[in-house]
């Protein structure tokens, strides 16, 4: 949108009938790149109120006097194009004229003034004397491009500079923003202090006053001698906070040294410590870094959690850095994973947290909270499932064992669906026996956010071993939450730290032990392991590091199955005790006898995990070989080819020859293709169903509505490309790929394959998605190959996962959300 010179406004629009772009080929028909159509819109007001406009100057039939008038039009684009024709036309008595009224100020409003400023300017005739009234206009708008007229030119004079830094002072926030401006493009370490005085009187409900100060402060120090003009500074702790502020925006080791010197000498908000010592952990001089190793223990004694989130940090940028760890900082994280292990988490004497069947798996929602009780009481502990923006995540919480009671006590706060509904029976706790599994007593939600009083009488169960259960499994956005509190008798203590923190620490530990390289810690990895923990994603934590320990042992690098064990209890029991096994060949043993008992959707998630090495290669190859392993899981693009990567000779002619004797993928797969497609009745679907079935297998990589992740596609809109389309793609996603979501197949300097979709390089560190939409990172120093492959990162196997009736209703509720 312009206006123009005659006073009406010009719109273009380039008309394109298409408007789903990410559905239709760039080369469709339909794409117009040549037409297109200018609105012009004029006032025409009331009766004897239009206006025609001023119609088109003629700035060559002008006299001077006229132009000079014409530099001060109420419209802007007049103003502009008597400006350029003033310097464009070279008219030396024009240019004099309007420098001796601009001198003398006899210019009659602030548009000229403005004008006639950059007249001269672009014809090199103004001089300090002029520019030293401009400075002083009246009018703010004056003073205002002064002062963007001097951040224009290259170099300043001293009382140049002087105008601009006294500007920084001026009554009006605009000249103050253009004076930062000017000062951000002329670095110069004489600017600094002057900056950081201003900096304390910037108010910070202006943005864009403070975005002006900090990015003038910020250009000042990216020159490393600049830094050099700081020492000797008396810093007060704001000036220090107000460079620190910017440091973080500098990568430069002056930036990153200064953040640690800030961190040592004043105190400094948690959040601000992790983002300084991960811009510290980059760019600090290796000095700084040991220091920061002995820093952060001294500092924060008791807070391993704090320890460990900024030793995270300093790890993730070291990574981008691409150097390794000096013995100072793997010594810090060594001693922060010892104080972890030796807590025994193991004794059954903590609370533990588990999913729920059939619910789609959240991040646990477990966490301390002080509530009010109906009671008058308001300082009691409550163990509550409403943690910051996750009232949809779901859960139980299970106590440790203990003796059954006579009586028990307790207050219960939540809610179980919204109120004008009829109660789902889905939050609440109950009371079971640890031995039989029976529920010996249940207490739902009481629908309130103040806390209720319970009493169960239990005399025909006491002396029972029994467990509590803490359960939500409401996915609702709102009216889906639980707490309790004010058990009594306290036959149980309640979690001294929020168990959702609890295993977000114990999965830390774990993995700076494998990451670490410390094998002291295996045996305490194999007790987390076998449980119990306070989190399965401790468990997990464990079997992953345990695999970067312990390379040859292959049931540890199926740690992911281990999310599966309310699925698979016998399997995945079998499965720990081969991680856990002494020996490799007990290890693989065990692991054999195990991939036996499952099925054929679990087969592949152990072919997709151990096809990334030649020796478990060689492993899946001898399990097909003795029926163990089935070699439809060979149908698995995705594994068929790291494997194919991975091996040679016989082998590889084996498993081309298994994969060749299978019966045609393509026309199984059409023929179900064509099916579903026939017959798919979108009044069959059950929309609920299938909103619950995209969360559990589709959201983690797709977004629909606002809800999901943005891995791949994103599927507003997906509704368009037709029934037939849209079940071809999920069910032969790599049959019309787009090349944005096209795979890395990478071999590793140890062997290892990794496939994944590249998302961005950090320096040193190349970050992919992975097939369950988990984001990984690999060192770029450590990659041999990198190939991209025409394959999709979305499982193939959706055939599998889904009955005909699950399939509808999934590909309803696609259809049904991506058309609103």
């Amino acid at each position: 949108m312009q206006l123009g010179p005659d006073g009406a406004l010009y719109i273009a629009d380039f008309y394109n009938r298409i408007i789903g772009h990410y559905e239709v080929p760039l080369k469709h028909p339909g794409r117009d790149r040549e037409r297109g159509r200018i609105w012009k819109l004029t006032y025409k007001g009331g009766t004897g109120r239009g206006s025609r406009g001023d119609g088109l100057p003629d700035f060559s039939q002008m006299d001077h006097a006229h132009i000079i008038t014409e530099l001060g039009h109420a419209n802007i684009t007049r103003r502009m194009l008597a400006t350029h024709y003033a310097v464009d036309s070279e008219d030396e008595q024009l240019v004099r004229h309007i420098r001796r009224l601009l001198n003398r100020g006899d210019l009659e409003n602030w548009k000229q003034r403005v004008h006639a400023l950059w007249v001269t300017e672009r014809s090199g005739v103004l001089n300090d004397a002029i520019l030293g009234d401009v400075v002083h206009d009246e009018a703010m708008e004056v003073r205002t491009h002064a002062m963007h007229l001097l951040a224009e030119r290259k170099d300043w004079n001293k009382t140049q500079q002087n105008w601009v830094l006294l500007a920084l002072h001026d009554d009006h926030p605009n000249v103050q923003r253009a004076a930062a401006n000017a000062l951000s493009l002329h670095p110069n370490e004489n600017h600094i202090r002057p900056l950081i005085q201003v900096r304390e009187t910037t108010p910070d409900n202006d943005p864009q006053w403070l975005y002006g100060m900090r990015l003038a402060l910020r250009n000042q120090l990216r020159d490393e001698d600049s830094w050099h003009s700081l020492m000797g500074y008396d810093f007060s702790e704001i000036d220090a906070e107000r460079i620190a502020d910017v440091a973080m925006a500098i990568p430069s080791e002056s930036a990153g040294d200064f953040l640690v010197w800030m961190a040592s000498k004043h105190e400094v908000k948690e959040d601000s410590l992790l983002q300084f010592f991960r811009h510290a952990a980059r760019y600090a001089s290796r000095e700084q870094l040991n220091n920061l190793a002995h820093l952060v223990p001294r500092k924060f004694p008791n807070k391993s959690e704090l320890q460990l989130e900024l030793f995270q940090s300093v790890r993730q940028g070291l990574l981008e850095r691409g150097e390794g760890m000096s013995p100072s900082i793997l010594n810090w994280g060594s001693q922060m994973v010892r104080q972890i292990m030796q807590k025994n988490i193991t004794s059954g004497e903590t609370w533990s947290y588990h999913t729920i069947d059939g619910v789609k798996n959240t991040p646990n929602p477990w966490f301390l909270q002080v509530r009010s009780s109906a009671d008058g009481d308001r300082d009691s502990t409550f163990i509550c499932s409403l943690p910051a923006g996750g009232e949809s995540y779901t859960g139980i919480l299970r106590s440790p064992i203990f003796k059954c009671p006579e009586q028990m006590s307790f207050h219960l706060a939540g809610h179980d669906g919204y109120p004008d509904k009829p109660r789902q029976k889905k939050n609440g706790l109950r009371l079971v026996d640890s031995i039989s599994g029976q529920v010996l007593q249940e207490a739902y939600a009481p629908r309130n956010d103040t806390a209720q009083p319970y009493t169960w009488n239990l005399l025909e169960f006491t002396g029972r071993n029994v467990f509590l259960e803490i359960i939500d499994a409401d996915e609702g956005a709102a009216y889906a939450w639980l707490a309790l509190g004010r058990l009594k008798p306290e036959v149980i203590p309640f979690p001294e730290l929020s168990p959702n923190e609890e295993g977000k620490r114990l999965v830390s530990a774990a993995q700076l032990a494998g990451e670490l390289r410390l094998n002291q810690y295996i045996p305490n990895l194999k007790e987390w392991i076998v449980g119990p923990v306070p989190d399965a994603s401790v468990s997990i934590a464990a079997a992953k590091a345990l695999s970067r320990l312990d390379e040859a042992n292959l049931p540890a690098r199926l740690s992911d199955l281990l999310q599966h064990s309310g699925k698979l209890g016998t399997a995945i029991t079998a499965l720990r005790k081969a991680m856990i096994a002494e020996t490799h060949t007990t290890q693989r043993a065990l692991l054999s006898e195990m991939v036996g008992m499952l099925p054929l959707r679990y087969q592949q998630e152990v072919m997709n995990l151990l096809s990334n090495h030649a020796t478990s290669t060689g492993w899946l190859v001898t399990q097909i070989k003795e029926g163990r392993l089935s070699p439809l899981t060979l149908r698995n693009q995705v594994a068929y080819s790291k494997m194919e990567s991975v091996v040679s000779g016989d082998v590889k002619i084996l498993l081309k020859e298994w994969k060749d004797s299978l019966p045609a993928p393509n026309h199984l797969l059409q023929d179900l293709i064509e099916r579903r497609s026939e017959g798919f009745d979108f009044q069959n679907a059950n929309l609920t169903n299938g909103r619950a079935l995209f969360e559990l297998a589709c959201s983690q990589c797709h977004q629909i509505a606002g809800e999901g992740a943005l891995i791949g596609p994103q599927l507003d809109g997906v509704a368009s490309r037709g029934v037939a389309r849209l079940i071809e793609d999920i069910l032969a996603p790599s049959r019309n790929m787009d090349p944005a979501f096209q795979v890395y197949l990478i071999t590793m300097a140890d062997g290892e394959v990794i496939s994944g979709m590249p998302r961005r390089e950090q320096g040193n560190a190349f970050v992919l998605a992975d097939a369950s939409g988990q984001e990984l990172t690999v060192n770029l120093s450590n990659i041999r190959t990198r190939n991209l492959v025409s394959q999709s990162l979305m499982p193939d196997n959706f055939d599998e996962l889904f009955d005909d009736q699950q399939f509808t209703d999934l590909v309803g509720f696609l259809l049904h959300d991506s058309s609103h």
